[in-house]
């Protein structure tokens, strides 16, 4: 009856708690989110999987670990360091180290308490298991939330969990299977998850491979791009504005025109300011999207060395666009 009573005193005091708490997790997931934002290096629309999104723990499950694991804990409600926690997806373990190392470094706004990498521990040649990073924050001062809290700061300690997103994955299917569930003592279903976290370390190094494949393909195009709209400024006297790029339209030219990996912007600029004249009163009378973006400056490359048909070939858009092209350097589409 007296442990009864504890776990009714114990969960009252909980629930009077959530309210700040939740406050505490909202101010979490706006601070990582500006943080991320700030980083150098670190696309959000690229490497971000799943954005931070706080969640307080259940009542049954903070009473469970407050009362019925080996943990003695003397203050549960202190001592228990995940009553409020937010998880990061990212898509390799070199987002995951780098978000890691900022929030370490960003001492202004928190204090850190414990530092637990699942990776590092796991490093045992003949185990593999749960990997992520936690690491547990504590707010430096009441103002990181925006409202006054009385009590003790060391209440507000938030777990922020950083994990691949193959680490999510295999978390999420084993975690309440093994780990809190029925299968706890399964040494063959281990066995399998083992085997399984092995192949998810080796598929995690070719993301890693692929994102940083796709980092350098973006910067090679931008670059491009920025070229481009030198050359035009400074020969042409077209003002075309980096700002005003389309991405996805550029990508795609450029894998129409196979630059540069079969013709050198050095081809290009060549023929361009060999028919300067032309290409300027081409580029300004046309009417469609194409007028603002400095890769149209390929397809007339393109035109002018009579390669027009590798255009029409591979084109992805509508045909009026690419017509109006041809026709405003003097030839129709039809003849190429």
């Amino acid at each position: 009856m007296e442990e009864k009573l504890k776990e009714q005193i114990f969960i009252s005091s909980f629930e009077s708690l959530k309210p700040n708490l939740e406050l505490v997790g909202q101010a979490f997931d706006h601070k990582l989110n500006e943080l991320m934002n700030s980083l150098d290096g670190f696309n959000k629309d690229i490497n971000l999987e799943i954005p931070p999104n706080f969640c307080l723990k259940s009542d049954d499950s903070i009473l469970k670990k407050a009362f019925y694991r080996d943990k003695k804990y003397k203050d549960p409600l202190k001592e228990i360091t995940d009553k409020v926690r937010t998880r990061i997806v990212v898509t390799s373990k070199k987002e995951q180290d780098l978000i890691k190392d900022a929030i370490i470094s960003n001492k202004e706004v928190w204090s850190i308490v414990e530092i637990k990498d699942e990776y590092s521990f796991n490093l045992d040649a003949e185990k593999f298991s749960y990997c992520a990073v936690h690491v547990l924050l504590r707010p430096l001062s009441v103002i990181f939330i925006d409202e006054i809290i009385e009590e003790d700061l060391d209440l507000y300690v938030c777990e922020v969990q950083l994990k691949t997103l193959l680490q999510h994955a295999w978390a999420q299917i084993s975690h309440d299977t093994i780990y809190k569930g029925e299968f706890e003592y399964d040494n063959d279903l281990k066995r399998i998850m083992a085997k399984s976290m092995a192949l998810m370390e080796i598929t995690d190094e070719y993301f890693i491979s692929a994102n940083n494949h796709m980092v350098t393909q973006s910067q090679n195009e931008k670059n491009i791009v920025r070229q481009l709209i030198s050359f035009s400024n400074e020969i042409l006297e077209l003002p075309f504005n980096f700002n005003d790029v389309d991405f996805a339209i550029s990508k795609e030219i450029f894998n129409v025109v196979e630059l540069p990996s079969k013709y050198t912007l050095e081809n290009v600029v060549e023929v361009l300011r060999n028919h300067k004249k032309e290409i300027r009163i081409a580029v300004e009378s046309l009417k469609s999207h194409l007028r603002q973006q400095p890769v149209v400056l390929l397809l007339m490359f393109f035109i002018i060395q009579r390669l027009g048909y590798k255009l029409k070939e591979s084109w992805k858009f509508e045909q009026d666009v690419l017509s109006e092209v041809f026709s405003s350097l003097g030839y129709s589409n039809k003849d190429i």
